[in-house]
Formats: structure tokens, sequence, C-alpha cells
């Protein structure tokens, strides 16, 4: 046998299989090896060495086995050794990592089997969110609408006057009292009657001049307090024993407001005992002496409003 050191081939070691020229003998220990491929050199010998002879004349005859070649045949005419490749190791991740073709086969298993309950809670937790966000622009988009509209309904229809414009105008009070039929007459002659629908009374005839405004002592005659009534007065007809009462009643005249323009105050034989007889042109009432707001209250719609009554509130003479 030969065995292979420093590039040689040693008997005993290995088979040779190439032809037994190609093999020269080694300068150290007197065995061949084989021609380099490249440049004719000796396997592991330096290029400037040369092969020595071998020792002994039967070195020739032995027999050589030299290390299978590995680019030609072996001796026999067998094919060389196939190589065996190794499979490629995998690493963890590598071989965790599903193929593609698992993963479709998963996914079918999944779709065969039905949404988990976590992806129907979430698809469940999507819906209501989705819900709410839809809710909540409903909500905004209405009520924007609605103010819009208002706005502009505010703004236009009081152009097209549609919305009627309304102020806070005081609603006119009751006049307090009894309203009488106006009685027709015409002025007439001083010192002339006349006929009157009620007495004391409140229209008809009179003469051209009134009596004196203010408190009066006696009566005056009807046709001159007509007059009076013509331009706006109010007159306090009364029948009062007590002195007491018919001076509470002077003394409530004498405060009216303008007195004594557009007041009488005078004894009168047609109204009753204890009552005070208060008339204005076609307005009539009566109220107890002391009764100072009913009174006040009648003043207050009737004085200055006769047929002949001057602009500007007042009664003239």
């Amino acid at each position: 046998s030969m065995g292979v050191s420093q590039g040689c081939i040693v008997i005993g070691e290995a088979y040779h299989q190439g032809p037994l020229d190609n093999l020269l003998p080694c300068r150290e220990s007197g065995t061949y090896h084989r021609h380099s491929r490249v440049g004719g050199n000796p396997v592991g010998a330096p290029r400037h060495s040369r092969p020595l002879p071998m020792a002994g004349e039967g070195a020739a005859k032995r027999r050589v086995r030299a290390r299978p070649a590995r680019e030609s045949g072996n001796l026999l005419g067998q094919a060389p050794p196939t190589k065996q490749t190794r499979a490629p190791t995998l690493t963890t991740n590598e071989t965790e990592k599903p193929q593609p073709d698992s993963v479709a086969a998963q996914r079918a298993a999944a779709d065969r089997r039905g949404p988990s309950r976590r992806t129907t809670a979430r698809e469940e937790r999507r819906n209501r969110a989705a819900s709410r966000h839809a809710r909540k622009r409903r909500f905004y988009m209405v009520g924007g609408l609605v103010i819009s509209l208002a706005l502009i309904a505010g703004l236009t229809l009081p152009l097209f006057g549609i919305v009627n414009q309304t102020t806070d105008v005081p609603q006119a009070q009751p006049r307090a009292g009894t309203q009488l039929a106006i009685q027709d007459g015409d002025t007439i002659e001083p010192g002339a009657t006349a006929d009157y629908d009620t007495d004391p009374p409140t229209s008809g005839p009179s003469w051209a001049e009134g009596a004196d405004w203010g408190v009066q002592p006696e009566q005056q005659p009807n046709e001159a307090v007509v007059r009076n009534l013509r331009n706006g007065a109010v007159v306090f007809n009364y029948a009062l024993a007590d002195e007491s009462a018919v001076a509470d009643l002077r003394a409530f005249v004498e405060g009216l407001d303008g007195y004594p323009d557009c007041y009488v105050m005078q004894p009168h034989s047609a109204v009753p005992d204890g009552v005070v007889s208060l008339a204005a042109w076609g307005w009539t009432t009566t109220a107890a002496p002391g009764d100072s707001d009913a009174m006040q209250s009648f003043v207050d719609g009737h004085r200055a409003n006769g047929p002949d009554s001057p602009d500007g509130g007042g009664c003239g003479t």
C-alpha cells in the first residue's frame, strides 16, 4: 500500500486509479507522486524541484495503489462516486414560517369553520361605532338646516310684509261710567230753555256762553252747563246735607289736575240725597262723596273729551 505524505503517494494507504506513468518518484522518500494538471508539477512540490529516481531496481514492479483520482474513473471502469449534497438546515424562523400552501390551507379551513368570536365581536364594535357616527352626522345636518332656514326666514319674510310688525301699544282702558245717547241740539238764545233727555243733562241744546269754571255754591242753568260739557268739562252735581261731605268733595275737586279749567262743582235738585252725580259729554256715573277712586277714574276717562274741546287738551272758556 501507499500513503500520501507531502504530496507523495504512499503505498499501503491509498489506491492509484490513474496510469502509472503519471507517478513520479518522491524526492525525499523515494515514492511516486502524481503530476499536477497545471504545468506538470507534482502536487505539493515546488516549481524548481525535480523528481528523483526511486531507490532500488525492484521499485518499479511494486504494486502501487494510489488514492482514487477525482477527475478520472477507477481502474475497474466504475463511475466515480456521486457527490452527496446536504440539505440546508433551516433556522428557527424559517422552520416556523408557514409555506404558501399551508397558509392557503389554513385560510380555507378558517373559511369553512366561519368567523371566530373575536372577529365577530370586533365587527360588531366597528358597526356600532359607524352607526353612532352616522347618527351624529344626521343630527348635525338637520340642526344646521333648521337654524339656516330660521335665519333666512327671519331676514327675508319682513321684506315681503309677511310678518306683521307689532309694537307694544297700550290698550285703551274702558271708560268709567255709563254712556248715553247724544241728544241733538243747536245753540239757543241766552235765557231760552230746552228740554233734555236726562237730568242732569249730558248733551243737547246750549247757550253760547257756559257757566264759570270751578266750585259754584248754587245750581247753574242746564243750558249754560251743557255748553261747558261741549267744551270737555266734567260736572260734579251733588245733593249733600252734610257740610263736611261738601267740604271733602270740594277739596277733591280743587286738587284735580288743571283746576279750575274743565271742572264745575254745583248742587243739583235732580240728584238723590247723599249722592254725587258726575256728568261728561254723553257719559254719566254716580259715586259716594268719599269714593275718590271712582270719581278720579271718571275724570281721567272723560276730561277734555267734548265735541268742541280745543286742541291741546284744554276746555276753553
